[in-house]
C-alpha cells in the first residue's frame, strides 16, 4: 500500500460540487520545493469553496463555506509541534445549511509521503 503524501501550499482541497479552497500554512520552516507544508490546524474552519455549484431544491446556491478535519494527520512528521495533514485525512465541507459533504485533498506534490 502506499503511504499518503504530505499536501503543500500548491495543493487544495474539493467539494463534492466542484468547489476548491486553496490551502495557506502560514510560517513554517518545512517546505517541498519552495512550497511550504500544511498543518492539520490550519485546514479546519471558515474558507470560501470557489466554483461550488451545490443548490437547494429551488435553484438557490448555497456553496461550501467551512471544512472539517475528522482524522489525525501525519503520526510522526510535524511541523510547528503540529502534525501535518496528509492526502489521506478525513475531511469534510459544510454549507449555509449546515449540511456536510464529503471532500477529496490534492496534496500537490508527490515527493514527500508520510505515516
Amino acid at each position: 500500500m502506499a503511504r499518503p503524501a504530505v499536501v503543500i501550499e500548491d495543493g487544495e482541497v474539493t467539494c463534492a460540487h466542484e468547489g476548491t479552497r486553496s490551502l495557506t500554512a502560514g510560517p513554517v520552516k518545512l517546505t517541498v520545493g519552495a512550497s511550504p507544508v500544511i498543518p492539520l490546524a490550519v485546514v479546519a474552519g471558515a474558507g470560501q469553496y470557489s466554483g461550488c455549484k451545490f443548490k437547494d431544491p429551488n435553484g438557490n446556491s448555497h456553496p461550501c463555506l467551512s471544512t472539517a478535519v475528522t482524522s489525525t494527520g501525519a503520526a510522526k512528521l510535524t511541523v510547528g509541534r503540529q502534525p501535518v495533514l496528509l492526502d489521506n485525512d478525513k475531511v469534510t465541507t459544510a454549507n449555509d445549511l449546515a449540511t456536510i459533504f464529503s471532500a477529496t485533498i490534492d496534496p500537490g506534490q508527490s515527493r514527500l509521503t508520510a505515516s
